[in-house]
């Protein structure tokens, strides 16, 4: 079993507030964007993100797994959620969201999808968490939480059913094997 450590309910709501704080601000003064969730991580973030913002009327959802460039290390797996948005992409402005911004390898399978279904006037992207560990010269126009890690640790972000701070759960795994037990 691979160790891993709660963020604190309380820091994770406060960083879900100051991402939805700020993206609120944002589409106030620059009405008509339309919201996609990056599956699977987004999902969650932009169901709770549209539950808090009145200005996001629905959420579409965008699957990046095919244009992804390591899937032959992360094979898509026979259960995904399919991409499902319910707007005219050509010409659209759309505000991308997504759970965990590492590398930019996923934000740039997702441009890529989402360009496969038209041409969008402009895209921002709004994540809950940056780990600081780009390799592409892309970056979130909102950030919840920066939250640098090592280069063995990962971040999981989930529902968090039942919790009254918090509508998301942020986990940190270490990817080091634990030692096995005899």
């Amino acid at each position: 079993m691979e160790p891993s450590r709660e963020i604190p309910p309380e820091r994770v709501r406060a960083a879900f507030d100051a991402l939805c704080r700020d993206v609120g601000t944002f589409l106030e003064s620059h009405p008509g964007f339309e919201a996609v969730a990056v599956a699977d991580g987004g999902i969650a973030l932009g169901r709770a993100i549209r539950d808090a913002l009145p200005a996001i009327r629905r959420l579409g959802i965008l699957n990046a797994s095919f244009h992804r460039d390591d899937v032959g290390l992360k094979p898509i797996p026979k259960a995904f959620q399919p991409t499902d948005l319910a707007f005219d992409t050509e010409g659209a402005r759309v505000l991308l969201i997504d759970d965990v911004f590492a590398t930019g390898r996923t934000v740039r399978a997702a441009l890529n999808e989402l360009f496969d279904h038209g041409r969008p006037a402009e895209v921002r992207l709004a994540v809950l968490i940056d780990t600081g560990h780009r390799r592409f010269p892309v970056c979130a126009d909102f950030v919840g939480l920066e939250l640098p890690l090592e280069p063995d640790q990962r971040v999981v972000v989930e529902p968090a059913a039942g919790n009254t701070i918090s509508p998301i759960r942020v986990r940190l795994r270490d990817l080091k094997a634990a030692p096995a037990s005899l």
